[in-house]
């Protein structure tokens, strides 16, 4: 019963990790500038353990950093879909000083990442 479960689950965040990563864009005009600040956040999250007859699952605490972070947004109209695609990029101080609002940004993956940085750290 749960194998069918995790296996339906794992297909429906395949599909979505799927269709969401075929909008993306690397450039595109600055619509808002974003600083956040750094903060640590607890988190408890499940960990499976297996000994091969058994599998037991027990909640491990785990301490979530977030640094400082620095964000620029762009958009880009796609002309095929006649939609405007949003993307948010994760730069560095620099980066993000030297580029203003309405200015047309085109992302380098050495200015930063898509995703937002963190560590994570088991307690």
């Amino acid at each position: 019963m749960w194998k069918k479960i995790a296996f339906t689950l794992l297909i429906v965040l395949a599909l979505i990790m799927m269709t969401s990563c075929s909008d993306s864009i690397n450039e595109g005009d600055v619509y808002d500038k974003e600083f956040k600040p750094e903060y640590t956040t607890v988190s408890v999250l499940p960990m499976t353990i297996s000994n091969g007859k058994t599998v037991t699952t027990i909640m491990v605490p785990y301490a979530i950093h977030y640094p400082d972070r620095w964000v620029i947004y762009i958009k880009a109209y796609d002309e095929e879909t006649c939609k405007w695609i949003n993307e948010d990029f994760y730069v560095s101080e620099e980066v993000y000083d030297s580029v203003n609002i309405g200015d047309y940004f085109v992302f380098d993956e050495d200015m930063g990442t898509r995703d937002e940085p963190y560590t994570k750290t088991r307690k």
